[in-house]
């Protein structure tokens, strides 16, 4: 997470496979989106992308190629308030 004065970015690790995957980033497996308002990081999109991230788990980087090897696994807990706490802590 990217907190700057106006907005925050959010990027998932692997969000090129979530479906659908966020609209941002193009290089790698990474995307992100950029939320503007409260409304935006509770909207459904934003909550099927954390559950999606909460079902992936980063594993160790090949050494070969440089890459970090991204799995499925069982859900994280992920808090939904510290983005929206985020989110409201830009906008002042």
């Amino acid at each position: 997470m990217a907190a700057y004065a106006v907005s925050v970015n959010v990027i998932f690790l692997g969000g090129a496979d979530f479906d659908p995957p966020p609209p941002l980033g193009t290089t790698d497996r990474s995307r992100y989106v950029k939320l503007t308002t409260q409304e935006e990081a509770q909207g459904p999109e934003m909550q099927k992308w954390i559950e999606q991230a909460g079902a992936c788990r980063v594993g160790s980087e090949n050494r070969q190629s440089g890459r970090t090897r991204i799995t499925h696994g069982p859900a994280r807990s992920r808090s939904p308030r510290l983005l929206r706490d985020s989110v409201a802590s830009s906008r002042t």
